[in-house]
């Protein structure tokens, strides 16, 4: 499922900024896709949770999301490169108190489309409050469970992305 962008739910109570590092290719509709990159992509996205979330359960969406329902994606903005996505991520913890400096990278597992990884640690961020600034690193996992041969080959392939992006940040 792939859902677009809703700029309204930007006016929801709940809201988490996760910026995103990705290798996953976008498709003829402009959606991050499970095919692979040979170039990293960088966001600034800002997911909004539905009011009536109850921690530990696991996000919903849909193809066509209500912000009431539904996690919701509802900013997302390209960031250049690296460098330029580590001084945003070095920016926003600026406005932290200093314990709560931490940069959390969530890296998702086999059969996990682009909305999974991103609302689940949205879900995650919300859920045990954490502190400082979440980076989704989504690799182009196929999200099908016939698909983990696929997984295998891209997480392979999405290894030395990680490794500078952790370098980076």
């Amino acid at each position: 499922i792939t859902a677009p962008v809703q700029p309204e739910a930007l006016s929801s109570p709940n809201t988490r900024q996760i910026y995103v590092v990705t290798n996953r290719q976008r498709n003829a509709e402009g959606y991050l896709a499970p095919t692979r990159s040979s170039e990293l992509s960088f966001l600034d996205t800002t997911v909004s949770i539905p009011p009536e979330h109850v921690s530990g359960e696991a996000p919903t969406f849909s193809a066509r999301p209500d912000p009431q329902k539904h996690f919701v994606i509802a900013k997302e903005v390209q960031i250049a490169s690296l460098p330029e996505l580590a001084k945003s991520v070095s920016s926003s913890l600026s406005g932290h108190p200093r314990r709560d400096r931490e940069v959390t990278v969530f890296v998702h597992g086999f059969y996990n489309t682009y909305q999974d990884s991103l609302f689940r640690i949205a879900q995650l961020q919300n859920d045990f409050d954490m502190p400082g600034t979440v980076v989704n690193f989504a690799w182009a996992s196929a999200g099908s469970p016939l698909g983990y041969a696929h997984d295998r080959e891209s997480a392979l392939y999405s290894r030395d992305d990680l490794e500078r992006t952790l370098r980076a940040l």
